[in-house]
């Protein structure tokens, strides 16, 4: 019985990385919570302790939308909301394949294991 359930690892592991690069193009919880219109400071920076919690942050999601459909001229952001909208993209790939890669790492691991 152990061995089935130590074998379900790469499994949740899965699970837990592509979650997360699902929840990098959901919007919503973070547009209702977490965003902000500014955001003039990153939260990683080269003071102790480089990454600070406490900062403000804008989401991908939410600075396309501000950018597209919140400026005067939509015309001239329009480069902005396509140099975003395929920074997002771009990042969820590289999530999904961080996961793929994992997932394979892990699967031969255990298959080595069981043979």
């Amino acid at each position: 019985m152990a061995y089935r359930i130590t074998y379900g690892k790469p499994c949740n592991d899965d699970r837990l990385d592509f979650g997360g690069s699902q929840g990098s193009g959901e919007v919503a919880p973070l547009m209702l919570v977490g965003v902000v219109k500014l955001a003039p400071t990153l939260p990683l920076d080269g003071n102790f302790p480089f990454l600070h919690l406490d900062r403000k942050f804008m989401h991908l999601g939410f600075h396309i939308y501000d950018v597209g459909f919140q400026s005067p001229n939509v015309e001239a952001a329009r480069p902005l909301v396509y140099a975003t909208a395929l920074l997002l993209v771009l990042v969820i790939i590289g999530l999904n394949l961080a996961a793929i890669v994992i997932r394979n790492n892990l699967r031969e691991k255990y298959r080595a294991l069981e043979g």
